[in-house]
């Protein structure tokens, strides 16, 4: 549990250099905290974006473990392994495995990021009891939540075309 922690603390401050992307950050962290699943996902796109070279799976669940302390892949290991890397790829990251030699799962994106394109296949309709909890917010607390998600989609949107992304 204090490998975990020291883990996201550190995710939450290298997250706070860019300013938008710092409460998206902290409620991952946040959530990771509580579940150990979304830790694991943390921790191997981390994993996966520092190393210089592919790595086998062994060697990655190794670098987990490192992170997040032993025990963090459950009764069934690979299983786990193969279930993260399926979710993050569904999700729009970008994760490779090379059958050549040297051969491992790797960081496919050249720009380090997510493929904006898978992830808008995966936005799905707002959820009632959301709606119900906005439509109790008051007018001035709507806005403002309006005006932060309209710098965010800005930043979002400069971002991508800085990268060559289409908008």
């Amino acid at each position: 549990m204090e490998r975990r922690r020291r883990f996201l603390t550190r995710w939450r401050l290298d997250a706070a250099r860019e300013m938008h992307a710092f409460q998206l950050a902290n409620l991952l962290a946040a959530e990771a905290a509580l579940r150990i699943s979304l830790a694991r996902r943390l921790a191997l796109l981390d994993a996966l974006q520092a190393a210089d070279r592919p790595l086998v799976a062994a060697e990655l669940m190794v670098r987990i473990e490192t992170r997040l302390g032993s025990g963090c892949w459950g009764h069934s290991p690979k299983r786990a392994l193969h279930d993260d890397i399926r979710r993050l790829r569904a999700a729009g990251c970008v994760i490779h495995y090379r059958r050549g030699q040297p051969p491992g799962y790797l960081w496919g994106s050249p720009n380090g990021s997510v493929d904006p394109g898978a992830v808008r296949q995966r936005i799905e309709p707002a959820d009632p009891a959301y709606i119900e909890a906005v439509s109790r917010l008051t007018a001035r607390e709507k806005l403002e939540r309006a005006d932060g998600m309209t710098r965010w989609a800005h930043a979002l949107h400069a971002q991508m075309q800085t990268q060559g992304e289409p908008s």
